[in-house]
């Protein structure tokens, strides 16, 4: 437990407390000025200025002139929505639930992409006109197919489909996608092609089946991307000399994120992600809960987290596993002690008047006298994220009301999770079957399930 402990706690020392690095960061760790030396040229600050609700206000490069950012209720941001409104690049526009439905070139006003989204939040259609942000991505509009969570396949104006995607264990995990019409600048002709995704499921190449690459592509910590269609002269995907194209077959590409190659955003659930910025364009809609800053990506961790709810950061460090996302996790413990455990937690909810009692204490008698079984409902407020981590077997209860329904038969015990709270707006599972020899034996545990409970990285 104290290595584990070491390892989150290490996992969650925020950029501004690590080696150094030329960012300049304040207190609620926003970027006040980060430097960097392009390819050929000499080193460039980009300074920015925040307000007190930590809304980019002016942001300038190098010897550029200063960009001022907009937002809806700017001038009073304690009573606007705190979305972005224009960046000097682009102008957007939001829905009454802080969606992004719109967004205009600042140069010449036309709409670039449009956006339509269904009443489970989420977004069921893409539209883009005028070419995009760089006037050379192709107008068209996509619908989205959706099983839960995931795009199974896309659309075409004409209603046929033109990509289908196979997914992994992890939510954003793609495992196979398939075309039906030539895609990407290069024209890649349709088929089934593998994305290759390192441990942060940021995607590094599309292959054929025959382990060729068809498309490649780079990302830094936060994002930024470049699109590869062909190898340079040498031969290298990834080379100064690759070929590099504004939108590419594949849109899956950053942590997993849905690249909108028409305002070089990604598309991520609940929220718009700026790659360029580092931070979201709208606030956090679960509020403080996800951290102080309601812009801030991942709290500074983007080299170890991933946010695919677009509402906190999700930690994937040693031990710091999901209890859905991506596969679950899985325990180890003797039945004397797992039992000894429920009945000092049925002792201690029984004189605090929690109905925890009645779960812990069915537990402790199926598990340690090795006969009768289980069932409880619980109700839980705490705030701590490993509250229940000895005690029932979950990861804990982030904030909010959680329901945990428990069986437990003899050897052979099932559990159903439903887990309920501010951390995630939204209802998920998990699903975990066990097998003990009650009193001295080894008592297994395993869950698995989609979106459940998250993992928070502690600072």
């Amino acid at each position: 437990m104290v290595a584990l402990n070491e390892q989150l706690q290490h996992c969650g020392v925020p950029i501004s407390e690590r080696t150094p690095s030329p960012h300049v960061i304040d207190g609620l760790e926003n970027w006040r000025a980060t430097g960097f030396t392009p390819v050929g040229g000499s080193q460039t600050t980009d300074q920015r200025n925040h307000n007190y609700v930590n809304e980019i206000t002016q942001r300038t490069v190098g010897t550029g002139s200063q960009v001022v950012f907009q937002y809806d209720g700017h001038t009073t941001p304690t009573t606007g929505n705190g979305n972005l409104t224009s960046d000097s690049t682009l102008i957007y526009a939001y829905d009454a639930f802080n969606r992004l439905i719109q967004v205009n070139r600042v140069s010449d006003g036309l709409v670039i992409g449009a956006y339509v989204y269904d009443a489970m939040n989420r977004r069921v259609r893409k539209t883009i006109t005028n070419g995009g942000l760089s006037g050379n991505i192709p107008d068209g509009s996509t619908d989205y197919i959706y099983l839960g969570n995931q795009v199974m396949e896309e659309r075409g104006s004409s209603n046929a489909a033109t990509r289908q995607y196979v997914w992994g264990n992890y939510l954003d995990e793609c495992v196979q996608l398939t075309t039906f019409v030539a895609m990407g600048s290069q024209n890649l002709e349709p088929g089934s092609y593998y994305l290759l995704q390192d441990l942060l499921y940021r995607a590094v190449a599309l292959t054929d089946s025959s382990g060729t690459i068809a498309e490649a592509y780079d990302t830094d910590a936060y994002g930024n991307t470049l699109i590869f269609t062909a190898p340079g002269a040498d031969g290298n995907w990834w080379g100064d000399s690759a070929v590099q194209s504004g939108y590419g077959a594949n849109e899956i590409i950053y942590c997993g994120y849905r690249y909108d190659p028409e305002s070089d955003l990604y598309y991520v659930r609940n929220r718009t992600y700026n790659p360029a910025l580092g931070r979201w364009i709208q606030r956090d809609p679960i509020g403080y809960s996800g951290g102080i800053n309601l812009y801030e990506y991942v709290n500074g961790r983007a080299v170890v987290s991933q946010d695919p709810a677009g509402l906190f950061d999700n930690c994937p460090c040693p031990g710091g596993v999901w209890e859905g996302i991506p596969g679950g996790n899985a325990s180890v413990s003797s039945g004397l002690i797992y039992g000894v455990v429920d009945i000092i937690s049925s002792v201690k909810c029984a004189t605090t008047g929690s109905t925890a009692i009645v779960e812990h204490a069915f537990n402790a008698l199926g598990v340690v006298a090795g006969f009768g079984g289980g069932f409880g409902v619980r109700m839980s407020v705490t705030g701590a994220p490993d509250a229940d981590s000895l005690g029932g077997g979950s990861s804990g209860w982030l904030g909010a009301a959680g329901i945990k329904i428990g069986i437990r038969a003899g050897v052979v015990g099932i559990r159903i999770n439903v887990d309920t709270g501010a951390q995630y707006s939204g209802i998920g599972f998990a699903l975990g079957a066990g097998l003990g020899i009650p009193v001295t034996g080894v008592y297994l545990w395993g869950n698995s399930g989609v979106l459940s409970t998250h993992c928070k990285c502690k600072k």
